[in-house]
């Protein structure tokens, strides 16, 4: 039992080891993975090696350096040792280029080595822009510098010792000398220190005269877009632009402004003295174009037109560019659906104008051929009524003609009988007994009833007229009768019609039974 107990006791205390060993192990594996992200997440990297001249070197970085320089006895070999610090792909050995003989870069444990070697004796000088991340390194020979660029090399190598406020006294006196590059630092270094103010005023320089720090433009651009003065601020981002290349960079500019961020007035009139001095040199004397050209060279209008309205459009943000692109859009369709609309109606107004005009025209057609027709009918009808009436006489040739069968000599003898009868009447009456016979006219008929009874009496005239001109030989045939009947327009039984009438008005027992039916 005893034997028991104690191997139980032996595993719970060997479980127990085990347990604490596997959590010391993980603790200690986390410990140090933390410490080796963290070394890991601080290295920066070298980007990029140029060299914009002989007498400069830029080398860029992502981030924060430490570093040191070293220059040989000859003072041919310059060796920059960054630390902690990584070598990118993307960096490439420079050969032989001015006065360097090789620009080489190596990798040293944590740390890499910029060899740079050149063909003669060099100075040097260094300064790390604390906007950018570069390094930039400047070829210097001593004695043949003036005194401004004297000063300004020294406070780059006060700036170096880390001795800010030593270089910056250098910077002015180099800055009161003449020597423009003095500013750009002075603006750097003010705006690295929180002093947004100061770096401003001096930026104003910077502004005509970037030389090798154009952050200037990205420092003044920054604050004046926190200001409100949008459009200068981007025509400061295109210049930028311009010069490097590259978009401008997002500043963080303190809200809180520090107790010593001022000027005083001598240095605001002094500032203000350079600046324009810089803008009148400048356009004077960098101007590429001469008065000629600038009137006959679009190609730069064109460029400063088309700027000033990116400048313009880009000073409100992308929301309120989608708006008012919203709204002018919505405005030009409204403009074209109301052209569209006047049209129609101008349109419509014209057509129903042009309608009435054709209706009141054709209303004043028809009044007019209701007053004036008739009048002008009975005075066509009175200027023939005067004519005289010759109806033509039928050409008959009747010598070669056969004779008529036996079975129409009774109807031919019946319609010679009723022609005779009727030309002889006609030749014994006169014409007052024949108007008689018409009738009195009535003063009240209409000149239509007057004018259609007038043609019937002329219709009645070349009819009978017609019937004279019958030769009586040929009375008896009737193939004869038909003929000229149809050759004068006369109907076939017309002349049989004719002479039962004129049987039926002599015969008074025929009148009798007509006038007891009616």
């Amino acid at each position: 039992m005893q034997l028991q107990n104690k191997y139980i006791n032996l595993r719970i205390n060997l479980k127990n080891k085990l347990f604490f060993n596997i959590a010391a192990t993980f603790i200690f594996i986390s410990i140090l993975s933390i410490n080796t992200f963290q070394v890991f997440a601080q290295k920066t990297s070298l980007l990029n090696i140029s060299v914009p001249n002989e007498q400069a070197i830029v080398l860029q970085f992502d981030g924060k350096i430490n570093w040191t320089v070293a220059l040989d006895s000859t003072k041919t070999n310059l060796v920059y040792e960054v630390s902690n610090c990584f070598l990118s792909n993307t960096v490439n050995n420079i050969g032989s280029t001015g006065i360097f003989s090789s620009i080489q870069t190596k990798v040293q444990k944590n740390s890499i080595l910029i060899d740079i070697r050149t063909n003669q004796k060099i100075g040097y000088t260094s300064y790390f822009n604390p906007i950018s991340n570069e390094l930039n390194v400047f070829i210097v020979y001593w004695g043949n510098l003036s005194l401004g660029e004297d000063y300004f090399h020294t406070g780059l190598l006060a700036f170096e010792e880390s001795l800010d406020s030593i270089g910056l006294d250098f910077m002015y006196k180099s800055l009161r000398e003449g020597y423009y590059n003095a500013a750009n630092i002075i603006a750097l270094q003010e705006f690295a220190s929180g002093k947004v103010n100061r770096a401003l005023k001096y930026s104003d320089i910077g502004e005509y005269s970037p030389g090798n720090f154009p952050q200037v433009l990205a420092i003044k651009s920054s604050m004046l877009k926190m200001r409100g003065d949008t459009i200068i601020a981007r025509q400061l981002a295109d210049k930028y632009f311009e010069l490097t290349k590259k978009e401008l960079p997002k500043l963080l500019v303190p809200k809180n402004r520090l107790s010593d961020d001022t000027l005083n007035i001598v240095e605001v009139k002094f500032i203000d003295s350079l600046t324009q001095l810089l803008q009148n040199s400048q356009m004077q004397s960098t101007d590429e174009y001469t008065q000629f050209n600038k009137l006959f060279d679009t190609t730069k209008a064109k460029e400063t037109t088309s700027k000033t309205t990116q400048s313009i459009f880009n000073i409100f943000p992308f929301w309120m560019q989608v708006a008012i692109s919203v709204v002018f859009a919505g405005l030009m369709l409204l403009l074209y659906l109301y052209v569209r609309w006047r049209t129609l109606q101008t349109k419509a107004k014209i057509s129903k104008a042009r309608n009435q005009s054709i209706n009141s025209s054709r209303e004043a057609t028809k009044v007019t051929k209701k007053n004036i027709a008739p009048q002008h009918a009975t005075g066509k009808y009175q200027a023939n009524e005067n004519k005289e009436v010759t109806p033509p006489k039928p050409n008959v040739d009747l010598t070669n003609k056969e004779q008529p069968a036996s079975i129409f000599e009774e109807k031919a003898q019946l319609m010679t009988d009723a022609i005779n009868s009727i030309v002889a009447q006609k030749q014994t009456e006169s014409p007052e007994q024949s108007n008689q016979k018409l009738g009195p006219k009535k003063a009240s008929a209409n000149a239509r009833t007057e004018l259609t009874m007038n043609l019937l009496n002329e219709q009645k005239k070349i009819k009978e007229a017609k019937l004279k001109n019958i030769p009586n030989e040929i009375i008896g045939k009737s193939v004869k009768v038909k003929e000229i009947a149809s050759k004068m327009g006369l109907e076939e039984n017309t002349i049989e019609m004719k002479k039962a009438m004129d049987n039926a008005l002599k015969d008074k027992s025929i009148i009798d039974k007509l006038s007891s039916k009616l």
